[in-house]
């Protein structure tokens, strides 16, 4: 499962605090969590994080660099 957490804009990352408290969205496929990423980017809000259970860690400025 990949988990693609968000924040609010000028969010640069986020703390491990912060990440046990925010909300995230769980996909199956990296693609769909890519996906979805781009879709919060288009309403406003940062997707700062996206994480897999096989290990994958992306961030902030990977994800964003993803769909340019």
């Amino acid at each position: 499962m990949y988990r693609v957490y968000s924040g609010p804009p000028g969010i640069k990352r986020l703390s491990h605090e912060e990440k046990l408290r925010a909300l995230y969205r769980e996909f199956g496929f990296l693609d769909d969590a890519l996906n979805f990423a781009a879709t919060v980017a288009g309403e406003g809000r940062v997707p700062v994080l996206i994480e897999g259970d096989n290990g994958t860690r992306l961030e902030r400025y990977e994800i964003a660099s993803s769909h340019s």
